[in-house]
């Protein structure tokens, strides 16, 4: 989603695929879960695809509350990862 289609072709596949690409996180962690790199759990813009092909990455439905937009909903997303990640079990 943020790399080049050119680097994208090179790299990942001779013949670009969007519907190839995994359209939520869920997705993502069950293709390729070491793909799932920092700015994952940084940026909220991480989600957002700078390709008309792609679509921006779905966060997992725990995200979404009652009243709140995407953007509230990754950054929920990202608060409760960086928490995880920087608590007594993850940094022991």
């Amino acid at each position: 989603r943020h790399l080049p289609l050119a680097s994208l072709t090179r790299a990942v596949r001779t013949r670009f695929e969007a519907r190839e690409y995994p359209k939520t996180l869920v997705r993502l962690y069950s293709w390729t879960p070491d793909e799932c790199v920092p700015e994952l759990y940084e940026d909220e813009h991480f989600f957002e695809s700078r390709h008309r092909e792609f679509a921006d990455m779905a966060v997992p439905d725990w995200c979404l509350g009652k009243d709140e937009n995407v953007q509230q909903a990754r950054r929920r997303f990202i608060e409760k990862h960086r928490r995880a990640l920087e608590g007594r079990r993850a940094s022991s």
